[in-house]
């Protein structure tokens, strides 16, 4: 057999017929291909759909091991003690061998908590770099493995291996075209006195980023609930640094601002925190909402935790984000009831800053840290005038912006590190190539919603929305350049594809049938003893 056609139908979606890879039914190569692919098959050789949910206690099982890798990374980076943090590192390099997938999802849950690193002696390793390269050390040999047992498989087959492990051919370009942006940035950078600040940032933004992208979407593509576990870890991640926020402002912690105090938890500033919560608000949210699924609207009751302390932090720009990104979604996913309800929740919610904090709810543009966005855009203009084709290079404004370009008015604002606009800040940092990242992931959005319509896949949609967000909160704050912001924004790029058609691992295909087989034993069992 060859490609065929066929129509996929589920009680999630409905799909119309699109291409599919069969397996060969006599062939020797057979039983080695579905190991690879990590399918199961049938008597006629053709790939199995997945169970059309993992059995709780897969799910259970996976989550006990994300927490023991949290604890491991954590516990270190609140002590900063440096010797417990190369235990740490010792530690999580051996789990990652064996458990290299829960190293990799943990990541999305440590996004909002990882303002503190881990200290390796004078080093400082932010802990979603210390994730991502344990999950890169515990990925190598498996990739290494499946890469020699392709060799051995007809080219079909070896096509259908593929799909399930590498991104869609833009998402890919994407990661590579900024890779190369990063390696221009650091050759014609403006000030090579600052190129360990460079250097350290491409490695935060670029590096980590991209590598968390590779090997994320393996797994995201091995059943499509490991895409809602990722979107739960990083809201569940959300609410604790969201209590955390609340304990410390109950404490008297957080920053005074415009005759307001501003939550800001564990991150160094309320807008840091904002622009984390905000993504993952917008994630919750739309999960809930979206088609009309009861047991969905589970996932509004963090998400309600997250809003009240996203808007204790007052930043404006996410109060904008969330806004745009929610309601867009949901008029483009024609969810009218849904709309209207956020557009009264977004009025009530501008009405009770309004009345908490008028100072600071007026002032964006009329005076304030608005008045001064404006003459700090016009001075990143007068900068771009200069370095047109390349930028200044990664976290080199700081040291252009100040005195060369610095309006005197702004003067109170001169240690100002990034332009607070996501288009000014792309490009001066990694030239015009930064601007053509930046539409291509707008490209690349605009065409998975396009098939998210069709399916009816939430997180798709979801994810789109958190990027919307964070392109309209970036026209007035951070966007990407924050190991955080640029890990979270990868995160959802990895989330766009649809999943059409699950595929899942042998291992999980195995332990969910064996629970299933246990409890219909169970259940058997208990009918005979009714009798």
């Amino acid at each position: 057999m060859g490609i065929h056609t066929r129509i996929l139908r589920t009680r999630r979606w409905n799909l119309s017929p699109r291409p599919g890879i069969a397996l060969r039914n006599q062939s020797p190569e057979h039983s080695r291909t579905a190991a690879i692919t990590g399918a199961a098959t049938d008597d006629e050789g053709l790939m199995q759909r997945a169970p059309e949910h993992l059995h709780p206690q897969v799910i259970a099982r996976e989550i006990a091991l994300i927490s023991i890798v949290i604890i491991i990374v954590a516990i270190p980076a609140i002590l900063q003690l440096g010797l417990m943090s190369w235990a740490a590192i010792g530690g999580l390099l051996a789990f990652a061998l064996v458990y290299p997938r829960s190293v990799i999802l943990a990541i999305p849950a440590m996004i909002p908590l990882s303002f503190q690193p881990m200290l390796l002696g004078s080093f400082e390793l932010n802990v979603l770099e210390a994730l991502t390269i344990a999950g890169v050390i515990g990925y190598t040999p498996r990739f290494l493995a499946g890469f020699w047992k392709l060799t051995r498989i007809e080219p079909e087959d070896r096509y259908s291996y593929m799909r399930t492990i590498v991104p869609d051919r833009l998402a890919a370009g994407i990661a590579f075209l900024l890779v190369i942006a990063g390696i221009v940035s650091i050759i014609w950078m403006a000030d090579g006195a600052h190129a360990a600040e460079s250097l350290r940032l491409a490695r935060w933004t670029i590096v980590v980023p991209v590598a968390f992208f590779f090997l994320i979407v393996p797994i995201l593509r091995q059943h499509a609930d490991y895409r809602y576990i990722a979107v739960g870890l990083f809201l569940a991640g959300a609410v604790v640094s969201s209590i955390l926020a609340l304990i410390d402002g109950a404490l008297g912690g957080g920053v005074q601002a415009d005759a307001v105090t501003r939550l800001s938890g564990i991150a160094p500033h309320p807008n840091a925190l904002a622009l984390v919560l905000d993504r993952a608000l917008v994630l919750g949210i739309l999960v809930g909402v979206l088609f009309r699924n009861k047991i969905a609207r589970n996932w509004l009751i963090p998400s309600a935790l997250v809003a009240v302390v996203l808007l204790l932090t007052f930043s404006r720009g996410a109060f904008l984000g969330v806004g745009a990104g929610v309601l867009l979604i949901l008029v483009i996913a024609q969810a009218g009831r849904f709309a209207v309800a956020m557009l009264g929740a977004s009025v009530t919610a501008f009405v009770a800053m309004m009345m908490t904090a008028p100072e600071r709810t007026l002032s964006f543009l009329g005076g304030g840290s608005g008045s001064m966005r404006i003459e700090l855009w016009q001075s990143s203009l007068n900068m771009i005038a200069d370095h047109v084709m390349t930028g200044v290079g990664l976290d080199q404004f700081l040291y252009q912006y100040s005195p060369r370009y610095i309006n005197p008015a702004a003067w109170p604002e001169r240690f100002t590190s990034h332009p607070h606009n996501i288009l000014l800040d792309s490009w001066l940092s990694l030239g015009i190539i930064g601007l053509i990242v930046i539409g291509m992931i707008g490209l690349i959005t605009y065409r998975h919603v396009r098939t998210a319509l069709l399916v009816q896949d939430r997180v798709t949609l979801a994810a789109a929305g958190a990027l919307i967000t964070v392109a309209v909160h970036g026209m007035v704050d951070h966007s990407y350049f924050l190991p955080e912001l640029a890990v979270s924004a990868w995160l959802m790029v990895a989330l766009l594809p649809p999943s059409h058609e699950p595929v899942i691992d042998d291992a999980d295909l195995e332990e969910t049938q064996e629970a299933e087989a246990s409890e219909e034993a169970d259940s058997l069992t208990e009918s005979e003893g009714e009798r």
